[in-house]
């Protein structure tokens, strides 16, 4: 694998111009080939909503100028063909939505093991990024009733918290620092993400580290340390 890019709520193109630069130059940079892109649905039966979500994630990266020759969308309709597809893809995104039902299609993909064969880009956008790592991390909110802790699939050490509002104290303080006594994770904003590159982190735009009911603001991600994260 070439590099893995963690994102949170990531905007590629709106009104007539690209928005998150550094997370398209990025990309540019470490994407060799635009043959195919694999877009990795969380809802996998939902067919109707993958194809929604899937148009208008490739004609925003089609607008800043990411453009791929052929591009599929993996879910139910398909999965019986994902090694191969897999294994041919340029650029692999992790879709966001529903990470209990995403993570539960990967794991009956063995989406870990046919990464194994997989030499291009891996892109996960909010659940997507969640699911990434060894230990995940789910916070309690409008769609999850409580938090909860699951394993992953652990190309990354790093959990992160998507969406995360700096100016959200409620949250914050009756979700995030309570769960961080359990377990350390990284609260990523939307235009914020983390490229992971021979076991080296590079963080783009700000980020917050919550550990043991407080948190602070990260200035270099690489001293929190391999595994400090999630252990």
């Amino acid at each position: 694998m070439k590099a893995i890019f963690l994102t949170s709520g990531p905007t590629f193109y709106k009104n007539h111009k690209i928005i998150n630069k550094p997370l398209v130059e990025q990309l540019k940079k470490e994407i060799i080939k635009y043959d195919y892109l694999l877009l990795i649905a969380s809802t996998p039966d939902s067919y109707d909503l993958n194809e929604k979500y899937g148009q208008n994630l490739k004609k925003e990266l089609e607008s800043a100028k990411i453009k791929f020759a052929y591009t599929d969308i993996l879910d139910s309709r398909n999965w019986l063909f994902s090694k191969s597809l897999i294994k041919n893809a340029d650029l692999i995104i992790v879709m966001g939505g529903d990470p209990l039902e995403q993570i539960e299609f990967l794991n009956n993909i063995d989406f870990k093991e046919k990464l194994k064969k997989f030499n291009g880009c891996l892109m996960g956008i909010s659940a997507g990024s969640l699911n990434l790592a060894n230990y995940v991390y789910c916070s309690q909110d409008k769609d999850i009733e409580q938090s909860v802790y699951y394993r992953g699939v652990g190309v990354t050490n790093l959990n992160i918290e998507p969406h995360f509002d700096i100016n959200d104290t409620t949250r914050i303080n009756n979700v995030l620092l309570k769960d961080s006594k359990e377990r350390s994770f990284i609260a990523l904003p939307n235009e914020s993400f983390i490229v992971v590159k021979d076991n080296k982190y590079d963080l783009y735009g700000d980020a917050y580290y919550f550990e043991n009911s407080k948190y602070r603001k990260i200035v270099n991600i690489n001293d929190l340390g391999e595994g400090e994260n999630n252990d």
